[in-house]
């Protein structure tokens, strides 16, 4: 629409499904498939976006209308909304997706782009539970602003343009994660300047290394809790509750949070401050377990029973080494198998399943060596990272102008 609100001339509001046909996702049982090849990878909402997320992969029989190939445009509708064309190998449909295929007259990375600035309405037809959804029926529903075919064509050309700066900067960003992963590995397994090792329960280690179960190096676990909220975020002098969106892969994320109405729901005590440790023990499948160093953050902004604040006692453990360990490979396997909740609901963890997790432990001097390597690489991801955001900020602003006709292009 334009300013005024008048719809430009002779663009047309569709449903969804006008415009494109809808193929949704199976429901792959999690005792079924495989960690590793042979078969088909099934897509999570992890694998959207990043190739080199963990597949799981299905080797037994499918209906082939569930088999994604490249190019597909695929929809996330559970939890983070996301929508991208798919661009790794030929896999499989879960149910957290579905499919989207443009019918004539509509060019599927205009599609694309239109979707991006429609997912808060997207988000907002969902149940806005606390891992929010959409029904099919409501995903039909949604309306979209369809433009002429040539200047989906011309909108798409220019807005590719933008993202192809995008994706140059994201992948110096993808080697420097692959970068940290694999120093960290390096550095757990190897340690700085051993040369002896010795087999533990979770890995070979340096000689002088233990394992130790986390909670060994905890002094508390905070918990918050989850009053009825307007799902609004909260002023800047007004208090909030996180949303489990909070904690991303990406960091932590100050907005995701709603509004305490309430004052009789307000504890100081859950204030969330620079400095702690953040564990998500409940989200979608693919998050529950993520974790997030508060570096710095907005006052007022408290724990929901979701979100729990792990206090590392710093006589054992290095909190910034803690919050490494957390995201590697060694951790993260053993919170898929703690973790309770059919596939394609909430996941949960609890605290007893927590403090049961297996880290490696060198001494403190050693453990604040790996945390400052892992640091550096860090700072340079997020100073990328800083420079994606600004070209991004300018790729939404040129979108919400032309997709919406504020600005014409011309043909």
């Amino acid at each position: 629409m334009t300013k005024s609100g008048n719809l430009p001339v002779p663009w047309k509001i569709s449903s969804l499904q006008d415009i494109c046909t809808i193929q949704a996702g199976n429901a792959w049982t999690s005792r079924d498939y495989y960690t590793e090849p042979p078969g088909l990878p099934i897509i999570r909402i992890t694998n959207l976006g990043d190739p080199d997320a963990i597949f799981r992969y299905w080797r037994d029989e499918y209906d082939p209308r569930y088999v994604v190939s490249p190019g597909d445009l695929l929809l996330s509708i559970t939890g983070y909304f996301k929508v991208s064309i798919w661009s790794g190998e030929q896999g499989l449909l879960n149910q957290s997706f579905v499919r989207l295929t443009p019918k004539a007259g509509i060019d599927k990375r205009w599609l694309l782009y239109q979707l991006l600035i429609s997912l808060h309405k997207i988000s907002m037809a969902g149940n806005q539970a606390v891992v929010n959804n959409i029904t099919l029926p409501d995903l039909c529903a949604v309306e979209i602003l369809v433009p002429t075919f040539p200047e989906q064509k011309k909108i798409a050309a220019i807005l590719s343009a933008a993202d192809e700066s995008i994706n140059n900067s994201q992948t110096l960003i993808a080697k420097l994660q692959q970068l940290k992963i694999g120093t960290m590995q390096e550095l757990l397994y190897k340690g700085i300047g051993h040369t002896e090792f010795k087999d533990s329960l979770i890995a070979k280690l340096s000689e002088d290394w233990h394992t130790v179960k986390l909670g060994d190096v905890l002094l508390d676990i905070d918990s918050g809790k989850s009053p009825d909220c307007p799902n609004l975020p909260a002023a800047w002098d007004e208090w909030g509750l996180l949303k489990v969106g909070a904690i991303q892969p990406s960091g932590f994320v100050e907005s995701e949070n709603k509004a305490v109405s309430d004052p009789a729901h307000i504890c100081a005590a859950y204030e969330v401050k620079d400095g702690d440790l953040l564990f998500s023990r409940a989200n979608s499948y693919e998050f529950v377990g993520l974790v997030s160093y508060v570096e710095k953050t907005r006052p007022k902004l408290m724990l929901s029973d979701k979100t729990l604040r792990l206090t590392v006692n710093p006589q054992l453990a290095n909190k910034k080494y803690v919050f490494h360990v957390l995201q590697t490979p060694l951790v993260k396997n053993q919170i898929e198998k703690f973790a309770s909740g059919s596939i394609g609901t909430m996941k949960n963890i609890r605290q007893g399943e927590i403090r049961n997790i297996a880290i490696p432990l060198p001494c403190l001097v050693e453990q604040k060596r790996i945390a400052d390597v892992a640091d550096a690489i860090h700072v340079r991801i997020n100073t990328k990272t800083a420079n994606v955001q600004r070209l991004q900020n300018i790729k939404t602003a040129l979108m919400q102008d032309l997709l919406t006709g504020r600005v014409r292009v011309k043909v």
